[in-house]
């Protein structure tokens, strides 16, 4: 698994676990399968996709930059970048 998917994974993983979340709750809430909520969260999906991630944090009641506005992302950010 790459470092940004498994950086999305981290992520899912922790807000869930904020908010007292299952990841079933989590895929009700949000419209997305929930076999793809599960292979997100195990590892299983190489590459989760935007609408994916958007549908999340819907669920989630946030916004993309709420999502990806941690850190970890900035760090992968400038990581991403050097290598260009």
């Amino acid at each position: 698994m790459c470092k940004v998917q498994k950086t999305i994974v981290n992520r899912v993983k922790t807000l869930c676990k904020e908010r007292n979340l299952s990841y079933y709750m989590l895929a009700h809430q949000s419209g997305v399968p929930t076999t793809t909520m599960f292979h997100l969260v195990d590892g299983t999906t190489q590459s989760t996709r935007i609408t994916t991630i958007v549908k999340i944090c819907s669920g989630l009641g946030m916004t993309l930059e709420e999502f990806f506005g941690t850190s970890e992302f900035e760090e992968l950010l400038q990581v991403v970048s050097e290598e260009d």
